[in-house]
């Protein structure tokens, strides 16, 4: 469970005594706030620990915190300065996700209280009731993150998860089950992306890579679509791809 005030750090995993597999370890801190938390441990391979021991853990590292008070801030980055030929386009802010989503799918998004293990903040979409502008997913959400190594340990993270086998099959309208790079043209590497079916919902996961690109920023985001309807969500992730992850 997720609790406002309080933030969590991946910090990879580890082989213990007597648990088969590596367990992965998270850190919880308080929001905003540097201090030397204490390291808890869920145990993933432990059948007997439920999310209730989660939260309960998590609760005790809220009350250690010595009840920190959660501030939403609204854009925590600035964008850098425009190059001084007057030509190049501001750099992408460092931790504000709203400003690397489009402007007409930016009013269907909220800043989550807490960001998704490991990034700096996740917005979640969902389209607006009444306001049917063309098609858009049940849901999705961008996370952004510090650098391509975290970007990419989440994504990987994804991957196994769902245990697809990297550079298989297809994420389009026609087939739907792999994983894979995608471009933005000829040489213009983008990130990389993988599908999947989650009961009757269509799930696609992908990366915005930065790449070296001022006016990018390194970003994970996912979008489902009920009724199985990966044709649609391929549509509309065929053009939103490039544009998600982009300073306008």
């Amino acid at each position: 469970g997720r609790l406002p005030g309080v933030r969590y750090v991946d910090r990879g995993r580890a082989q213990l005594k007597g648990i088969a597999g590596p367990v992965r370890i998270v850190r919880v801190l308080p929001e905003d706030v540097p201090s030397q938390a204490s390291i808890f441990m869920f145990f993933s391979r432990q059948k007997n620990l439920g999310w209730p021991v989660g939260l309960a853990v998590v609760l005790i590292a809220a009350a250690t915190a010595a009840a920190v008070v959660y501030l939403t801030s609204g854009s925590q980055g600035e964008p850098g300065e425009a190059a001084n030929d007057g030509g190049s386009a501001a750099e992408a802010p460092v931790s504000d996700v709203a400003a690397l989503i489009p402007s007409d799918l930016r009013e269907d998004c909220v800043e989550q209280p807490a960001p998704d293990l490991g990034a700096l903040e996740t917005a979640v979409c969902l389209p607006r009731e009444g306001a049917e502008v063309g098609f858009s997913p049940d849901r999705w959400q961008v996370s952004i993150y510090a650098d391509a190594a975290d970007m990419n340990e989440a994504y990987e993270a994804e991957r196994a998860r769902h245990e697809i086998e990297a550079n298989q099959g297809e994420c389009t309208g026609l087939s739907w089950g792999g994983e894979g790079p995608w471009v933005h043209g000829p040489d213009r590497p983008g990130g990389r992306n993988l599908c999947y079916f989650d009961g009757n919902d269509a799930v696609i996961v992908w990366t915005h890579a930065r790449l070296g690109q001022a006016t990018d920023r390194d970003i994970l985001a996912i979008a489902r679509e009920g009724g199985s309807d990966h044709a649609r969500l391929a549509a509309w992730w065929d053009v939103q791809h490039h544009l998600i992850g982009l300073m306008e």
